[in-house]
């Protein structure tokens, strides 16, 4: 006669190879869940001699959990400068700006640009703050941010510019607002006001005026011409002859200029 506690191991044996074929014929081994080629955690386990065979059950192991996509930063960064990084010989009526780029697609916040995130001064060891007339946002692109200092830069001195960055730095309208990761500076020393430095001379307003000469030349003596205000003259010995009042100019007639 047979030993039962081996017949009872063998009986487990086959139970479990019907199982894993009646797993397997079952959409050729694809687990609903977790897709083909799902791994099984149990196996029958045989009881006591004579007892009855128990099969633990079946546990599928977890699977492969698909990487989570994050969208890019949308940090803001300094794309160029004027003056540019290290530039010499700087105008000293030059205004300060810089150009961003800006992921989101939204302009520059123009209430972010200010004195505080926007900052001139001469370099160190003597740090002098540069006020500024305006510091702005250009409306048509919303990319560009300009330092009009209130007063010519020396000339000889070397200045860094700073842009502030973080949550209370310069951001963008997308909401949340996004800023520019780091705090970005950059240096440039000014030269001598000559050549394109100089500024253009202020002409004012030019009035017309007219003139009349002779031998004698031009003086400002002498009865003979007001238009309107400006100065004509005429000399004795010169024959400018039939002029006379109209439109509001004001010839004054001699017996040598009548005609």
């Amino acid at each position: 006669m047979q030993n039962p506690d081996r017949y009872s191991r063998l009986l487990a044996s086959c139970v479990a190879l019907l199982l894993a074929g009646s797993i397997a014929g079952c959409g050729g081994g694809k687990d609903p869940i977790l897709g083909t080629g799902a791994a099984l955690v149990g196996a029958p386990v045989a009881g006591g001699p004579g007892g009855p065979v128990v099969v633990p059950p079946v546990v599928p192991l977890p699977g492969v959990i698909p990487p989570i996509l994050v969208a890019p930063g949308q940090a803001l960064s300094v794309l160029s400068t004027t003056p540019a990084i290290s530039a010499a010989g700087i105008c000293p009526n030059a205004s300060i700006n810089a150009t961003f780029s800006i992921p989101s697609g939204q302009k520059l916040d123009p209430a972010s640009v200010n004195p505080l995130t926007f900052r001139v001064a001469t370099a160190a060891p003597q740090s002098l703050a540069v006020v500024a007339t305006t510091i702005t946002v250009d409306a048509a692109t919303g990319k560009i941010a300009t330092f009009v200092p209130s007063a010519d830069l020396v000339p000889g001195l070397t200045y860094t510019a700073t842009l502030t960055g973080g949550a209370t730095g310069v951001k963008d309208l997308a909401t949340p607002a996004n800023t520019m990761t780091n705090t970005y500076t950059w240096n440039f020393s000014v030269g001598t006001a000559t050549g394109a430095c100089l500024r253009p001379v202020p002409l004012n307003r030019v009035q017309r005026f007219g003139t009349f000469g002779g031998t004698a030349g031009m003086t400002n003596q002498g009865i003979d011409t007001v238009i309107n205000g400006d100065i004509g003259t005429t000399a004795v010995s010169t024959g400018v002859t039939g002029f006379h009042d109209t439109g509001g100019n004001v010839y004054t007639v001699t017996p040598l200029n009548d005609g």
